[in-house]
């Protein structure tokens, strides 16, 4: 009889042991209380020699604080337990690096924490020690979207730039619905990455010498050894404006165009393209006396593909103090070569079509007196010629036409109620812009 005891004894502890030998086995977890909707599952390993621990997922969407979603077992592994939270609903994705959170017992770890691209899986391993249970909080989002890539991306294992240029910033607040104006202060910009990579600052290098403050830019510079930094990894950008205001643009509404300068990949970060019909015209000035081409943003404005500001929309003419020897001609686009001297100018009006982005520059004279002033005679539609070609066939009784007059051979005068008269016969006198306007220089 004892015999026999000892021996089932024996065999019942053989059969205990083998079944600890046995290894773990994933579960996929059921919510604890049936819902209507299923927005995520549960997977962790069960099955082992301690398999006792509890684990909680708490599911809202966006900032509410019922969930929509609860689940929880009683069956998980002690030790190095791959727990795994999955969105199976198509409408929602997680909510960012920041869209989880956990809390665990006293004595446990929780760590090797990985999120998917895709914002779809998240997943820790979880050694329980003396703890008891863990509870993680998801927070779902509707899909965000990622960067517009129009020109591919960088898939080399080299440092790749990020790069935010100061029109660009402000196209993107005024895509945002953001008053933009001249006075719009940039303090700093974050791009939030969805997977792996850490929020980075933009830093902003030492700024550009006047008088070409519109290559100003704001970068980051990253490795992609690891193929995350990527556009499509990029969360969420984030621009600090102005006195404490912020504003967070979701991936989804953003462009990040590849380009290479010298031997530096780089993406340019704009809005996306649904804003390429809108142009910014940023207007520059040399304020506070500044001369020598040192310009500094002035004003700024949007407008559509193909059309004009319009002169009531212009910014007001800038002044210069009392005193000042420079008086405001007119504002003019173009460049500035590596002398610092602008070239290509071209008289920008309210008229003038804007097809592009553009950065315009106040042009000013000099003088002891009254200072220099250019007068645009404007031909808009031919007008002017016509209006010629009316008053001279009432004086002549003639039936002469536009198509008579020899444009290039005729001068201008221009005459003020004191009398005073402009030299029509000045060398800088001349038609442009197509004939669009005759100028007269007023010296």
């Amino acid at each position: 009889m004892h015999t026999l005891k000892r021996k089932t004894t024996a065999l019942l502890l053989v059969v205990a042991m083998l079944f600890s030998l046995l290894p773990a086995f994933p579960q996929t977890a059921e919510a604890s209380e049936p819902t209507e909707h299923q927005y995520v599952t549960l997977d962790y390993e069960s099955g082992g020699l301690v398999d006792d621990k509890i684990i909680n997922v708490n599911v809202y969407i966006d900032d509410a604080s019922t969930p929509v979603q609860t689940i929880s077992v009683g069956d998980a592994n002690m030790a190095d337990n791959r727990i795994t939270v999955t969105v199976v609903d198509p409408n929602y994705e997680i909510a960012g690096q920041n869209g989880v959170s956990y809390v665990f017992d006293s004595g446990a770890t929780f760590g090797d924490i990985k999120l998917s691209s895709d914002l779809k899986e998240y997943s820790g391993l979880w050694n329980a020690g003396i703890g008891k249970s863990i509870t993680i909080d998801v927070h779902l989002r509707t899909p965000k979207g990622t960067p517009e890539t129009p020109n591919g991306i960088y898939d080399g294992v080299l440092t790749v730039e990020f790069r935010a240029y100061t029109p660009e910033i402000l196209k993107i607040l005024y895509s945002q619905g953001v008053d933009v104006n001249g006075n719009t202060k940039i303090n700093n910009v974050t791009m939030n990455f969805r997977a792996e990579v850490p929020a980075y600052g933009l830093d902003e290098p030492i700024s550009t010498l006047p008088p070409n403050l519109s290559l100003d830019y704001r970068y980051a510079s990253l490795s992609n050894a690891s193929q995350k930094a990527v556009p499509g990894n990029v969360d969420s950008l984030t621009i600090d404006y102005d006195d404490g205001q912020s504003i967070t643009v979701p991936g989804g509404e953003l462009k990040f165009v590849l380009d290479k300068e010298d031997a530096i990949n780089y993406y340019s970060i704009e809005a996306a393209s649904a804003y390429d019909n809108i142009h910014i015209v940023t207007f520059y000035n040399e304020t506070n006396g500044q001369a020598a081409n040192h310009y500094d943003r002035y004003d700024v404005r949007f407008v559509e593909h193909g059309q004009a500001i319009g002169a009531e929309n212009m910014p007001a003419d800038p002044t210069y103090g009392a005193g000042s020897q420079y008086v405001f001609i007119n504002w003019a686009s173009g460049s500035f070569n590596t002398a610092s001297q602008f070239v290509d100018g071209k008289v920008f009006l309210g008229t003038s079509v804007v097809n592009s982005d553009l950065n315009v520059y106040a042009q000013k004279l000099s003088s002891s007196k009254d200072g220099g002033t250019e007068i645009h005679v404007m031909n808009t539609d031919n007008q002017l010629l016509e209006r010629l070609v009316e008053k001279y066939n009432e004086a002549n009784d003639s039936n002469i036409t536009v198509g008579d007059i020899d444009k290039d051979t005729l001068k201008v005068r221009v005459t003020d109620t004191d009398g005073l008269q402009t030299n029509e016969a000045y060398y800088e006198n001349k038609w442009k812009d197509d004939y669009g306007y005759y100028y007269v220089s007023n010296l």
